[in-house]
């Protein structure tokens, strides 16, 4: 074996050492930008989403107690009407009317109405004294209420002693309720977005005294 040979297979051959060229880091730089992208997206949608559900969820809160107030009330009272002439004729006529508030008695003199002014959902006592109807202080049950966003659907019957004699139609049979609340600046609080999703709500519901 010759010394030429000798030293070859001696020495192992030496590799070529090489670290991360300009393309490949750029690539990595890339793929990571667009991970991270997709991750903070991903996170936006999800603040959002419970952002909205959060609002929804206080605005459902608050028409459920107003709307439970409101069906409350109907169904312990008596002499209901739709506060407006016009739809007090069509009421007294026989004719399903549908209005914007309703009132009630809650004994001989004293009443409350339930009323959509402006954007608030208002309740409103009165008392009568000689056929003259005095309103008080307006208690605010909501905001965000706006024009259309409560509406009440009457349906009238006689009372027994109105059908005997053939007169009007005196009592109220069903109330048919829709109610819709919308988020305002006004009301808002840690955790509601302003710019939410209005909410709305509906109910039927019959007075006991004009039934039993």
């Amino acid at each position: 074996m010759t010394p030429q040979l000798m030293r070859s297979r001696a020495t192992p051959a030496r590799r070529r050492s090489r670290g991360m060229g300009l393309i490949e880091l750029l690539v990595a730089l890339a793929i990571s930008a667009a991970l991270l992208t997709s991750v903070a997206v991903a996170i936006d949608a999800s603040f959002k989403a419970y952002a909205a559900n959060q609002t929804n969820a206080q605005l459902m809160q608050r028409a459920r107690l107003a709307m439970n107030r409101i069906t409350t009330y109907i169904r312990a009272t008596s002499q209901h009407l739709p506060d407006d002439n016009a739809a007090q004729d069509q009421f007294e006529s026989g004719l399903v009317t549908q209005a914007s508030a309703i009132r009630m008695m809650l004994d001989e003199t004293n009443g409350v109405i339930f009323r959509q002014a402006g954007q608030q959902l208002q309740m409103v006592p009165f008392t009568i004294s000689g056929n003259v109807l005095s309103e008080g202080t307006p208690h605010v049950l909501l905001e965000g209420v706006g024009s259309g966003d409560f509406t009440i659907r009457f349906e009238p019957q006689r009372s027994t002693q109105s059908a005997k004699v053939g007169g009007r139609y005196d009592q109220l049979k069903r109330a048919s309720i829709s109610l819709t609340i919308r988020p305002v600046a006004k009301t808002t609080v840690t955790g509601e977005s302003a710019s939410g999703e209005a909410v709305t709500l509906s109910t039927s519901i019959m007075p006991r005294k004009n039934i039993w």
